[in-house]
């Protein structure tokens, strides 16, 4: 398992498919990636805004995405 928080927000977005392709690469078949990302706007960074689309464009082609939604708190 990887615990994601505020990681990906600061790897520039140019970045960002070496990262999603590195996860991965190091989890395991039955492996879990587990996150809270930001869900906003940051033109400058970092720290880097992104949206619920762009995780989905990036994640879901290389992972199983169980659940993402809105944080409560």
């Amino acid at each position: 398992m990887v615990i994601e928080q505020t990681f990906f927000c600061a790897i520039d977005p140019s970045r960002r498919e070496d990262y999603v392709n590195k996860m991965h690469e190091i989890l395991s078949s039955k492996g879990k990636l587990v996150g809270l990302m930001f869900d906003f706007p940051l033109e400058t960074g970092p720290p880097f805004g992104g949206s619920e689309e762009e995780y989905r464009e990036r994640f879901e082609p290389k992972f199983d995405v169980k659940i993402m939604e809105r944080a409560h708190n």
